[in-house]
Protein backbone atom coordinates (compact mmCIF):
# COMPACT_ATOMS: atom_id res chain seq x y z
CA UNK A 1 0.00 0.00 0.00
CA UNK A 2 2.74 2.47 0.98
CA UNK A 3 6.44 2.70 0.48
CA UNK A 4 8.83 5.20 1.95
CA UNK A 5 11.89 6.87 0.48
CA UNK A 6 15.04 8.21 2.13
CA UNK A 7 14.30 11.70 0.82
CA UNK A 8 11.41 12.06 3.26
CA UNK A 9 8.54 11.33 0.91
CA UNK A 10 5.90 8.67 1.10
CA UNK A 11 4.76 7.09 -2.12
CA UNK A 12 1.04 6.43 -2.27
CA UNK A 13 0.47 3.61 -4.72
CA UNK A 14 -2.23 4.26 -7.23
CA UNK A 15 -2.20 7.72 -8.79
CA UNK A 16 1.65 7.89 -8.52
CA UNK A 17 1.70 10.83 -6.18
CA UNK A 18 4.34 11.68 -3.59
CA UNK A 19 3.33 13.19 -0.28
CA UNK A 20 5.84 14.64 2.16
CA UNK A 21 6.01 12.48 5.26
CA UNK A 22 6.76 15.67 7.22
CA UNK A 23 3.13 16.70 6.73
CA UNK A 24 2.01 13.61 8.65
CA UNK A 25 4.40 14.27 11.52
CA UNK A 26 4.02 17.99 12.12
CA UNK A 27 4.78 18.36 15.84
CA UNK A 28 5.84 14.70 16.11
CA UNK A 29 9.12 14.62 14.19
CA UNK A 30 11.16 13.46 17.19
CA UNK A 31 9.03 10.29 17.31
CA UNK A 32 9.57 9.74 13.58
CA UNK A 33 13.32 10.17 14.04
CA UNK A 34 13.41 7.78 17.00
CA UNK A 35 11.21 5.11 15.36
CA UNK A 36 13.39 5.12 12.25
CA UNK A 37 16.71 5.17 14.19
CA UNK A 38 17.70 8.57 12.90
CA UNK A 39 16.04 7.97 9.54
CA UNK A 40 17.97 4.70 8.98
CA UNK A 41 14.59 3.05 8.45
CA UNK A 42 14.06 5.04 5.27
CA UNK A 43 16.70 3.14 3.33
CA UNK A 44 14.61 1.27 0.81
CA UNK A 45 16.56 -2.01 0.79
CA UNK A 46 15.98 -4.21 3.87
CA UNK A 47 15.84 -1.46 6.53
CA UNK A 48 15.29 -3.96 9.39
CA UNK A 49 18.38 -5.97 8.46
CA UNK A 50 20.39 -2.78 8.09
CA UNK A 51 19.28 -1.58 11.53
CA UNK A 52 20.18 -4.93 13.11
CA UNK A 53 23.58 -4.82 11.43
CA UNK A 54 24.22 -1.29 12.74
CA UNK A 55 23.30 -2.36 16.29
CA UNK A 56 25.52 -5.46 16.05
CA UNK A 57 28.43 -3.37 14.77
CA UNK A 58 27.93 -0.74 17.50
CA UNK A 59 27.79 -3.48 20.11
CA UNK A 60 30.96 -5.11 18.87
CA UNK A 61 32.85 -1.83 18.62
CA UNK A 62 31.96 -0.35 21.99
CA UNK A 63 28.44 -0.71 23.33
CA UNK A 64 29.23 -4.24 24.51
CA UNK A 65 31.95 -2.88 26.81
CA UNK A 66 29.39 -0.87 28.77
CA UNK A 67 28.48 -2.71 32.00
CA UNK A 68 25.20 -4.65 31.93
CA UNK A 69 24.05 -2.60 34.93
CA UNK A 70 24.03 0.41 32.57
CA UNK A 71 22.94 -1.40 29.39
CA UNK A 72 19.75 -2.89 30.87
CA UNK A 73 18.23 0.43 32.02
CA UNK A 74 19.21 2.03 28.68
CA UNK A 75 17.65 -0.89 26.79
CA UNK A 76 14.48 -0.60 28.89
CA UNK A 77 14.26 3.15 28.23
CA UNK A 78 14.88 2.60 24.51
CA UNK A 79 12.14 -0.03 24.44
CA UNK A 80 9.60 2.18 26.24
CA UNK A 81 10.36 5.11 23.94
CA UNK A 82 10.20 2.72 20.97
CA UNK A 83 6.70 1.59 21.94
CA UNK A 84 5.57 5.22 22.12
CA UNK A 85 7.29 6.13 18.84
CA UNK A 86 5.75 3.13 17.07
CA UNK A 87 2.31 4.07 18.38
CA UNK A 88 2.65 7.67 17.18
CA UNK A 89 3.82 6.52 13.73
CA UNK A 90 1.01 3.99 13.37
CA UNK A 91 -1.59 6.53 14.47
CA UNK A 92 -0.29 9.37 12.29
CA UNK A 93 -0.11 7.21 9.15
CA UNK A 94 -3.10 4.97 9.98
CA UNK A 95 -0.91 2.05 8.90
CA UNK A 96 0.06 -0.93 11.07
CA UNK A 97 3.83 -1.38 11.48
CA UNK A 98 5.17 0.90 8.70
CA UNK A 99 8.40 -0.49 7.23
CA UNK A 100 10.49 2.52 8.28
CA UNK A 101 10.01 1.69 11.98
CA UNK A 102 13.25 -0.07 12.90
CA UNK A 103 13.52 0.77 16.59
CA UNK A 104 12.04 -2.70 17.19
CA UNK A 105 15.09 -4.27 15.49
CA UNK A 106 17.30 -2.01 17.57
CA UNK A 107 15.71 -3.21 20.81
CA UNK A 108 15.46 -6.88 19.81
CA UNK A 109 19.00 -7.14 18.45
CA UNK A 110 20.42 -5.33 21.47
CA UNK A 111 18.79 -7.71 23.98
CA UNK A 112 20.00 -10.67 21.89
CA UNK A 113 23.60 -9.44 22.16
CA UNK A 114 23.65 -8.56 25.87
CA UNK A 115 26.13 -10.56 27.85
CA UNK A 116 27.61 -12.40 24.89
CA UNK A 117 31.39 -12.46 24.42
CA UNK A 118 32.66 -9.59 22.30
CA UNK A 119 33.94 -11.97 19.67
CA UNK A 120 32.71 -11.69 16.10
CA UNK A 121 31.55 -15.35 15.77
CA UNK A 122 29.13 -14.82 18.68
CA UNK A 123 27.97 -11.44 17.39
CA UNK A 124 27.43 -12.75 13.85
CA UNK A 125 25.54 -15.78 15.21
CA UNK A 126 23.30 -13.47 17.27
CA UNK A 127 22.66 -11.31 14.20
CA UNK A 128 21.81 -14.27 11.94
CA UNK A 129 19.58 -16.07 14.46
CA UNK A 130 17.75 -12.87 15.36
CA UNK A 131 17.14 -11.95 11.73
CA UNK A 132 15.88 -15.48 11.00
CA UNK A 133 13.43 -15.32 13.91
CA UNK A 134 12.35 -11.80 12.99
CA UNK A 135 11.69 -12.65 9.35
CA UNK A 136 10.23 -16.17 9.69
CA UNK A 137 8.44 -15.48 13.00
CA UNK A 138 8.13 -19.04 14.33
CA UNK A 139 6.91 -19.89 17.85
CA UNK A 140 3.81 -17.68 17.57
CA UNK A 141 5.80 -14.49 17.10
CA UNK A 142 3.49 -13.39 14.30
CA UNK A 143 0.53 -13.31 16.72
CA UNK A 144 2.40 -10.81 18.90
CA UNK A 145 2.34 -8.31 16.02
CA UNK A 146 -1.41 -7.93 16.56
CA UNK A 147 -0.97 -6.28 19.96
CA UNK A 148 -2.23 -2.68 19.91
CA UNK A 149 -0.66 0.74 20.48
CA UNK A 150 2.92 0.10 19.40
CA UNK A 151 3.30 -3.00 21.55
CA UNK A 152 2.85 -5.31 18.57
CA UNK A 153 5.59 -3.56 16.62
CA UNK A 154 8.07 -4.03 19.46
CA UNK A 155 7.06 -7.26 21.21
CA UNK A 156 7.75 -9.80 18.46
CA UNK A 157 11.29 -8.44 18.06
CA UNK A 158 11.92 -8.37 21.80
CA UNK A 159 10.81 -11.99 22.15
CA UNK A 160 12.94 -12.95 19.13
CA UNK A 161 15.89 -11.20 20.79
CA UNK A 162 15.33 -12.93 24.11
CA UNK A 163 15.07 -16.34 22.40
CA UNK A 164 18.25 -15.60 20.44
CA UNK A 165 20.15 -14.49 23.53
CA UNK A 166 19.02 -17.41 25.67
CA UNK A 167 19.88 -19.87 22.89
CA UNK A 168 23.38 -18.51 22.47
CA UNK A 169 23.98 -18.32 26.22
CA UNK A 170 22.85 -21.97 26.39
CA UNK A 171 25.31 -22.96 23.66
CA UNK A 172 28.03 -21.03 25.43
CA UNK A 173 27.25 -22.81 28.72
CA UNK A 174 27.39 -26.20 26.97
CA UNK A 175 30.76 -25.37 25.40
CA UNK A 176 32.34 -24.43 28.71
Amino acid sequence: MFSFRADGTRFLKGPRKYVSIRDYFEGHRAWLWFASMGLLGFFSFMPGTLASAVVTLAYGLGLGRVPLSVQLPLWFLTTLLGIRAARVCEERLRTPDPSFIVVDEWSGQWIALMGLPLEWPWLVAAFLIFRFLDVVKPLGLRRLERLPHGFGVMTDDIVAGVVTGLSLHGVRWLLH
